[in-house]
């Protein structure tokens, strides 16, 4: 089955913005719990002791725009390089 490099890439990307966008969300609305939330996943680093950052707008949607970007490219690479393989 061939994929589609530019269907996979868009897909992606969309959903790199949307996640992108609710974490983003979640952090405004529940900042000490997000952090705790992303403890859980870097394991013996003690994320507390850093400083926190206040987001601006253009911070995130420069943030937003690279996410998307990079997305995009990573899955029109990846369907690319999985349909090289799949020679059928």
């Amino acid at each position: 089955m061939k994929l589609n490099n530019n269907g996979i890439g868009l897909a992606l990307a969309i959903a790199t913005g949307i996640l992108y966008a609710v974490c983003r969300l979640i952090v405004a609305l529940f900042p000490d719990g997000s952090q705790r939330f992303f403890l859980l996943f870097i394991h013996s680093v003690d994320l507390t002791q850093l400083p926190v950052a206040t987001q601006t707008f253009s911070g995130f949607v420069l943030g937003l725009v690279v996410s998307v970007v990079s997305a995009y490219i990573l899955g029109w690479i990846f369907a690319w390089v999985y349909n090289k393989f799949d020679k059928k």
